[in-house]
């Protein structure tokens, strides 16, 4: 089927289990061709994890349930999106998802991942009923929203998942799979983790990895590691995670005595450090929609004593992967820890049934099962056009000579390349890469791509990719950056030129700026076009280290796809690169004899009121006011970077 664009909403402001699952779904889907774009708070773990994934995210003020503002914004962005559609992980997010898709916005599905019931039959007309699709994570959930008065048609069950396998575990950004520790490992993790919280190497240990909310129920849990310390007093209790009832829980905790045998560490960015050190895991939840976190426990090789809540059941499968206890019994909780804990080979048998059993769990399942959900919303006659041009014969024979030759140049372009790789699906043509020497997986990348990668040292832009260009072979040269990326209009409208033997020998194309998650239509961004498309024959590059243009011998036409240009992941990454931008543009203004003038200290609010006022770059909201902020104050250390150099002339 053709590419998606799937817009994942979530206003929460932190990052638990169902933030975690939102992720590895994106990653997922832009595994399978889509475009995939987080839309989310700015500043919250998930945009920060967002934008470490490289995913495109656009960021909402969330200001209340039913935010008129973010509903507004969201519409908007789908409206220059192809085939968009709402994916509303959180009941919040449901209600922006429901109104946007009332204001002329797309079709939009909605996940509900906790077995509680709807709050009323306003909330459930409007937010579940509306949707196109309500996906449930378990049967348990299901049962609930039929009960609720859901029509069962309208309800699809997709359990949540965990990175399964090297290749997975890449797709998510682990650094290595969730799987159970080597020995030396172990000993290593146990080691690091009792000398920063004091936990005896010897004891056992017991973890539970959730937020301290009502409905996971950690006071059940407390009353009964106390009783599990009056048969083994040897034991600790580890509780990962924060929240609301962090001080009562606390409390209570040296209410029972047990101030020395429960370690509460707050919110930790390595759970499965945490996971793959404990010897136990012990879930007390009273609600729990499925319980993805008891998916990263099997997977670690962990025991399980779990509560029967929910949608627990599908996942933990009692006496043969785990144990069950009815929820809100601490005298059965404790009895399950220590059976357990009591019994080490038949919990190790049941570790090796629940490794086996988490495989039924991977991400490309629930990203197959979600294809199909969203797939569902699309008309068919839609879908009968889409796979009968997509059966189609490609108009290159086998081993012909490519019409089209894009080339790119790259240096440590891990996090921004899979989605400019993704954006050139779809195109007949070469890939021509010429690396500077990257050392964070780009080369795999690109070799995954194109083939083969031509090494060379940068000696500046336009060199660099003009070496590109004499590797190309095409007809036509597509130059794109890896933080750039082809709507699908684009990509359309070059397929049709590189087709057509006439017209112009070039092409300008325009550009639309994103920052902050939001595109840039003011502040002078919004008529940005380049010169990127061009016959080989006509064009070469020129210009320096810092800047490059193309000339064309030969008229140069315009285009009317946009070139979508991501230039910074984050406020982070403009800090990081402004530092090495500015020293360059100093040293191209000394090199070209320029000087210093103390004029030059008024540029920076000339700019400012130019981009903000005269430009109307405000209009852009807060992205524009920090896009136009950020430019000045790069145009100022420019000038004093070059006053610096003057002063240090020999």
């Amino acid at each position: 089927m053709k590419r998606l664009t799937l817009f994942h909403i979530d206003g929460e402001r932190g990052l638990r289990g169902g933030e975690r699952q939102l992720l590895y779904l994106a990653a997922q889907m832009r595994e399978l061709g889509h475009e995939n774009i987080v839309a989310c708070r700015w500043g919250t773990p998930l945009s920060r994890e967002a934008s470490a994934l490289g995913l495109r995210r656009l960021h909402l003020p969330f200001r209340g349930e039913w935010d008129p503002v973010s509903a507004w914004m969201l519409r908007r962005a789908a409206s220059s999106a192809a085939r968009p559609v709402f994916h509303a992980h959180t009941a919040h997010g449901a209600a922006v998802a429901s109104l946007a898709s009332r204001l002329g916005g797309p079709p939009w599905v909605v996940h509900r991942r906790v077995d509680f019931n709807l709050s009323s039959g306003l909330s459930r007309r409007l937010k579940y009923e509306s949707a196109g699709s309500v996906v449930a994570v378990s049967e348990g959930v299901k049962r609930i929203l039929l009960e609720n008065g859901l029509a069962a048609p309208l309800v699809e069950v997709v359990p949540d998942c965990v990175p399964v396998g090297e290749r997975e575990a890449k797709t998510a950004g682990l650094p290595a799979p969730l799987a159970p520790a080597t020995a030396a490992q172990r000993a290593l993790l146990r080691s690091s983790l009792s000398s920063r919280w004091g936990l005896p190497l010897d004891a056992r240990w017991v973890g539970n990895l959730a937020a301290l909310v009502p409905h996971k129920d950690h006071e059940t849990l407390l009353r009964a590691a106390a009783l599990v310390l009056r048969e083994r007093a040897d034991t600790r209790f580890i509780i990962v995670g924060d929240g609301p009832l962090r001080p009562s829980l606390e409390a209570l905790a040296g209410e029972l005595g047990m101030r020395n045998s429960v370690v509460f560490t707050g919110f930790q960015d390595n759970p499965g450090d945490w996971l793959r050190g404990l010897d136990l895991y012990a879930h007390s939840s009273w609600g729990e929609g499925m319980g993805s976190v008891l998916l990263e426990a099997m997977a670690c090789g962990l025991p399980i004593a779990a509560t029967d809540a929910g949608g627990i059941p599908e996942v933990v499968e009692h006496g043969r992967t785990g144990l069950l206890c009815p929820a809100r019994d601490p005298e059965r909780l404790s009895k399950a820890v220590l059976e357990a804990l009591l019994n080490p080979g038949v919990s190790h048998m049941r570790v090796l049934a629940g490794l086996e059993r988490v495989r039924a769990f991977d991400m490309e399942t629930m990203g197959r099962r979600m294809q199909e959900v969203y797939t569902s919303l699309i008309p068919r006659e839609s879908r009968e056009q889409e796979e009968s041009s997509e059966a189609r014969p490609r108009p290159r024979a086998p081993g012909a000579p490519p019409r089209l030759s894009v080339i790119l140049i790259t240096r440590d372009e891990a996090l921004d390349l899979p989605g400019c790789l993704e954006s050139l699906k779809g195109l007949d043509a070469e890939i021509v890469s010429v690396d500077g020497g990257s050392t964070d997986g780009t080369l795999e990348l690109l070799r995954r791509a194109a083939g083969r990668v031509h090494h060379r040292e940068f000696d500046g832009f336009a060199s660099q990719k003009q070496a590109a260009l004499d590797l190309a072979t095409g007809d036509w040269v597509l130059s794109i950056d890896a933080d750039e990326r082809l709507s699908p209009e684009l990509l359309s409208e070059i397929a049709a030129v590189v087709s057509d033997p006439g017209g112009p020998d070039g092409y300008d194309l325009p550009f639309e700026v994103h920052f902050l998650g939001q595109a840039l239509r003011f502040g002078g961004l919004g008529s940005e076009k380049h010169l990127r498309l061009f016959r080989r024959a006509k064009g070469r590059f020129v210009g320096g280290r810092l800047h490059e243009g193309i000339e064309v011998a030969g008229k140069v036409g315009r285009l009317e796809g946009k070139m979508l240009h991501i230039p910074y992941r984050d406020l982070d990454e403009y800090l990081d690169k402004l530092r090495v931008y500015t020293t360059a543009a100093a040293l191209k203004r000394r090199e070209q004899g320029r000087r210093f003038s103390i004029l030059h200290h008024l540029l920076p609010f000339w700019e400012l009121f130019h981009r903000l006022f005269l430009r109307l770059g405000i209009l852009d909201g807060t992205p524009g006011v920090a896009w136009a902020v950020l430019s000045s104050f790069h145009t100022w250390v420019k000038y004093v970077k070059l006053r610096e150099m003057e002063s240090h002339r020999p």
